[in-house]
């Protein structure tokens, strides 16, 4: 029996679990790298006009409000 070019084989269990593993890491590295760039550059343009006060307090307020609902939130859940 020979096999001829245009035979498709079936990939592996473990080829496509590496593959995803593979896939989901580069994305979450993407994504990571433009979070991480916004951040950086609106630290550094703070600083440029002296205003990491200002940044500092946008932050802390981000940080706080995220607690907050994701509290608010789970709370909700738990009475339903």
């Amino acid at each position: 029996m020979s096999q001829t070019p245009f035979t498709t084989e079936f990939e592996s269990p473990r080829r496509s679990r590496v593959f995803s593993i593979v896939l989901t890491v580069g994305v979450v590295f993407i994504m990571a790298f433009f979070a991480l760039s916004g951040f950086i550059t609106d630290r550094m343009w703070f600083e440029s006009v002296d205003q990491t006060g200002v940044f500092d307090s946008i932050l802390v307020t981000k940080v706080v409000l995220f607690a907050a609902s994701a509290h608010a939130t789970g709370f909700a859940a738990a009475i339903v």
